[in-house]
């Protein structure tokens, strides 16, 4: 859906939440959520370099969201190098316990 991405162009254009709200009809909620993750992206395009990332930044990032391959394409890098850089920082993927009976018994 290109919706998304006419989106990400509109408040990169300037175009504030409100008013794509009132031209899509789009949850308030999902928009702002939207703006925050282009907000972001524009932080680690102004930072510009892998090696100027702060653990709490990159880590932040990865919260969010961005894949290594995100982050290196914004900064212009390897997405080996990213990978590299985040798993110096200690930057790891885990997985706690799942519960997959969620909500099946009394």
């Amino acid at each position: 859906d290109e919706r998304a991405l006419a989106i990400a162009s509109g408040l990169a254009d300037g175009v504030s939440v409100e008013e794509i709200h009132r031209l899509t009809n789009i949850d308030l909620w999902f928009l702002y959520r939207l703006q925050n993750i282009m907000q972001m992206r524009n932080k680690i395009s102004n930072i510009g370099d892998l090696e100027k990332l702060s653990r709490n930044d990159f880590l932040r990032f990865k919260e969010l969201g961005f894949s290594d391959e995100q982050l290196s394409k914004v900064l212009d890098n390897a997405s080996i190098a990213v990978r590299k850089c985040r798993i110096d920082l200690g930057i790891v993927p885990c997985v706690k316990q799942i519960d997959t009976v969620a909500a099946e018994f009394p």
